[in-house]
């Protein structure tokens, strides 16, 4: 199994000289044959004999999420000196994890490595709406599969692979839900069972948000209930000079003084969850602190949206009774085109 690296979070390489001279590859694709040259060739002084390198801005330059309403496998290839890849993903550690990176021996410390990683959410309950097909991303570095049941019925079963391409190291196993069929497990063979539980009918369509995780993958969040829409405006303004000038100084009363120009507006919508479990914090939590998310529209419509709350107050079932989260998003764009 290679080792999964999180490059939000800084990775560090420990060399063993002085002058030290690290030569990082990264690159997408095919694990192998590693590339010639190097893509960042850096030097620095070694203190006590040791020089390290922060490393994970850098490989961060060549991954950029995106979504269009296709799960896709995003990753890349990390080689420093004669080390054995791994790959990166854009998730990052929490702080209690301590740091990542590989030391002077060329052994890799990092506490994202996880042997025996397989999904890739952090929360073991998941939400849905009725009647959709249900996917959750997995790590593709071992053999095994991913069952997903109504009961004690399998209604069908992902076999998962070692993958060796960034393009399929990811893979976003779905199920295939017929009219009347219902999940309520998800068994990954060697690891954790998730639950599956679904909202129980709404006159409400459902909004589905799709943002990158903490692991690095796609996660699907969906709100049930009630979505107001409003607009936000900018606007610059001058006074002007409507006289006309001649054998009098006269106006039209029907111009305007005060004149607006730059005219702008931002859209947003606040999305509510409706009333769900505790097991909804943690992927809120994540949420909160995505720098890539996308909105799914009832009509299948894929928005991208930046997140305008700024705080949230996890709830829990004891304290809170009842769970729901609201959230206002900005659509990711000006209202009127001005893409130049």
């Amino acid at each position: 199994m290679s080792t999964k690296i999180n490059i939000r979070s800084p990775y560090f390489v420990t060399l063993n000289e002085s002058p030290a001279t690290l030569e990082l590859r990264v690159w997408s694709g095919a694990s192998t044959p590693v590339p010639t040259d190097p893509t960042y060739t850096l030097t620095k002084d070694a203190v006590g004999g040791y020089a390290t390198f922060e490393v994970a801005e850098l490989i961060r330059d060549y991954l950029d999420v995106t979504f269009d309403g296709t799960y896709t496998s995003q990753a890349l290839w990390v080689r420093s000196e004669s080390t054995t890849p791994v790959i990166a993903l854009d998730g990052y550690t929490d702080f209690k994890d301590g740091s990542q990176g590989i030391d002077s021996t060329g052994t890799n410390y990092s506490s994202a490595t996880q042997g025996n990683l397989k999904q890739l959410i952090s929360n073991s309950t998941i939400w849905v709406p009725k009647d959709v097909d249900v996917r959750i991303p997995v790590f593709a570095q071992s053999s095994y599969t991913v069952t997903f049941k109504d009961g004690i019925a399998t209604i069908n079963q992902v076999s998962i692979s070692s993958q060796t391409n960034t393009n399929a190291v990811i893979n976003y196993a779905t199920s295939t839900i017929e009219s009347g069929e219902n999940i309520s497990t998800i068994e990954i063979s060697g690891g954790d069972t998730i639950t599956v539980r679904q909202m129980e009918c709404s006159r409400y369509d459902a909004y589905k948000v799709v943002f990158v995780n903490k692991h690095g993958a796609l996660q699907d969040l969906y709100f049930f209930m009630k979505a107001t829409n409003s607009l936000k405006t900018t606007r610059e303004s001058y006074k002007s000079n409507n006289l006309t000038l001649g054998s009098s100084a006269t106006y039209s009363i029907t111009d305007h003084q005060y004149k607006n120009i730059d005219i702008q507006g931002r859209e947003a919508i606040l999305l509510s969850t409706g009333f769900v479990s505790e097991d909804y914090n943690e992927p809120m939590k994540e949420l909160m602190l995505s720098e890539k998310v996308w909105m799914v529209t009832p009509d299948d419509e894929v928005l991208p949206v930046n997140l305008r709350t700024s705080d949230v107050t996890f709830r829990t079932s004891l304290n809170d009774k009842m769970v729901e989260y609201q959230v206002e998003f900005e659509y990711a764009y000006d209202a009127i085109n001005n893409v130049r």
